[in-house]
């Protein structure tokens, strides 16, 4: 816990930052592919989908689970 104190927070600040942002354009771009063919999708959907992808891409080897699984939250729209 004595690392934690050293640590700056505006750095801390700044890497949370990156990550929401980061987190927003990825849903956006998905927002953009997406409303050539479902128009009605929620940015809330995609913004679920786009966490869902990142957390499977994350935990799965090879990062092979990633987009088969945002492939098939996407269907689940269709």
């Amino acid at each position: 816990m004595q690392e934690l104190g050293r640590w700056d927070t505006r750095f801390v600040v700044l890497a949370l930052g990156s990550i929401f942002v980061y987190l927003i354009a990825k849903a956006l771009r998905m927002a953009v592919m997406v409303a050539q063919f479902q128009p009605n999708m929620s940015f809330r959907d995609l913004l679920r989908i786009s966490l869902v992808y990142i957390f499977v891409n994350t935990v799965t080897p090879f990062t092979a689970g990633g987009i088969p699984v945002q492939v098939y939250l996407l269907t689940r729209y269709v």
